[in-house]
């Protein structure tokens, strides 16, 4: 049975510290398939992919490192503070669901396969199912947003802010660079920027709730997962 992980003490905004961040790492260490790094199956791993809900080795922590906190967060579980939510994000993935799910999606792990693996449209899916809050900010950080509901029709959520064409030079899940034939597409759903391969014309369906009828482009990512409860709030689409 999987471990629940209880935070004694103090509230889910507060960091874990000292012996409560030992308890609740230990506590992780537990789940199966955790007392070896997800990569490259070396045991005993001391860094955790956050965004993944993963365990790592210090080599492979490196190369996560590099890819950048927009997609893959790395953290000590010796030397850094832990919010809470993070913990509960590590609670709700763990290294045997993350390698069944890339089994499924036929995606190979090692330590040589880690930068396509992470770009992988399918790792993006899973990162957005773990943590639906998850926001990545055009600069590559992560930030996690509270939804708001439009208040003119109960459950109508608002539409996010598209990502400026401007800003986005490259295919913002596949990171191809844009080009005359390489065209930018915005998905209307999640308001990114991504190439004609990651969001395909086909990817059409209608999000009624915030006024298209008709179907609208969507990318792979949104396309392939089920229509969102809970969606990027804020404002209307700017031009």
């Amino acid at each position: 049975m999987k471990p629940q992980i209880r935070f004694r003490g103090y509230s889910k905004n507060d960091c874990c510290r000292g012996d409560q961040r030992a308890l609740c790492l230990r506590e992780l260490g537990c789940l199966v398939g955790n007392d070896r790094c997800i990569d490259c199956s070396e045991y005993d791993p001391k860094w955790a992919s956050v965004s993944h809900g993963t365990m790592v080795c210090n080599t492979c922590a490196g190369k996560h490192n590099e890819l950048g906190p927009g997609t893959s967060l790395i953290k000590s579980l010796n030397l850094d503070d832990w919010a809470a939510e993070e913990i509960e994000l590590m609670q709700k993935g763990g290294n045997q669901r993350f390698e069944e799910y890339t089994k499924i999606n036929n995606v190979t792990l090692s330590f040589e396969n880690i930068t396509t693996v992470y770009a992988h449209p399918a790792i993006e899916r899973y990162r957005r199912k773990l943590d639906p809050r998850r926001i990545v900010e055009s600069n590559g950080t992560i930030k996690h947003d509270t939804f708001t509901h439009n208040t003119s029709a109960v459950g109508v959520q608002r539409p996010p802010v598209w990502v400026s064409n401007e800003i986005a030079t490259v295919c913002m899940l596949c990171n191809n660079n844009f080009s005359w034939f390489c065209r930018k597409h915005h998905c209307r759903r999640c308001g990114k920027v991504v190439c004609g391969v990651c969001a395909p014309k086909k990817n059409a369906r209608s999000i009624p709730e915030w006024g298209f009828v008709q179907p609208v482009r969507h990318c792979i990512v949104c396309y392939e997962s089920p229509p969102l409860q809970q969606t990027t709030p804020i404002k209307n689409f700017s031009t």
